[in-house]
C-alpha cells in the first residue's frame, strides 16, 4: 500500500473524530463555520500526505493542520470580534489532544443521556446546539423571555453533564 493510500485510510478513519470536531468548534464558535474549516482540514491533509511521517501519531499531525486552517480562517475574519488569538488556539489544541480519550468517552455517553432527558430540555439543547440558534431566537420561537431560556439551557446542560458523569462513574458502557 502506498503512503498516499495509508494516509487516505487514516483520514477516512478519523473523519468522524469528535475530539477534532470539538476542538475546531471551540476555536471557531459556530457549527456551520466549523464544518467548513473541518472540510478544509481534510483537503489540506490529503494535499500534504507526503509530509506525514508514518512512525509518528496521526492525530497530532491532523491537529497541526487544523491549527493552520483555523489560523487561516482567523486571518480572513480578522476584523471580527469572534476570533481567538493564535495562543488560545494552540492551547485549545494541546488540551484537546491531552484529554482526547476522556473526551471520546464522554462524547459516547451523550446520546443515551440526552435521550433520558425530558422533552423540553432536549428541545432547548437541540435548538441551541444543533440548530445553532441564539438564546434570543429560541425565546422568540418558544414565546418565552430570553433570560428564562438562558437559565433553562444552563440547567439542561448541567443535567446532561450529571447524567454523563453518573454513567461513567457506574461503569455503564456507552
Amino acid at each position: 500500500m502506498s503512503s498516499k493510500e495509508k494516509v487516505s485510510n487514516l483520514i477516512a478513519e478519523m473523519a468522524g473524530d469528535r475530539v477534532l470536531r470539538a476542538f475546531i468548534l471551540a476555536a471557531i464558535g459556530n457549527h456551520s463555520k466549523a464544518d467548513d474549516v473541518m472540510q478544509n482540514v481534510w483537503e489540506a491533509a490529503i494535499k500534504r500526505y507526503d509530509s506525514y511521517v508514518e512512525t509518528r501519531p496521526f492525530r497530532p499531525w491532523v491537529f497541526g493542520i487544523a491549527k493552520m486552517e483555523i489560523r487561516k480562517w482567523r486571518q480572513e475574519k480578522a476584523r471580527s470580534r469572534e476570533v481567538l488569538s493564535p495562543e488560545i488556539i494552540d492551547l485549545l489544541a494541546d488540551t484537546a489532544l491531552e484529554q482526547a480519550d476522556e473526551i471520546d468517552q464522554r462524547l459516547q455517553h451523550i446520546k443515551p443521556c440526552f435521550d433520558q432527558m425530558d422533552q423540553g430540555s432536549r428541545q432547548l439543547l437541540t435548538l441551541r446546539y444543533f440548530d445553532d440558534l441564539k438564546h434570543k431566537e429560541i425565546a422568540v420561537k418558544l414565546g418565552k423571555n430570553e433570560e428564562a431560556i438562558q437559565m433553562a439551557t444552563m440547567r439542561a446542560l448541567r443535567k446532561l453533564r450529571q447524567l454523563v458523569d453518573e454513567r461513567i462513574a457506574k461503569g455503564i458502557p456507552p
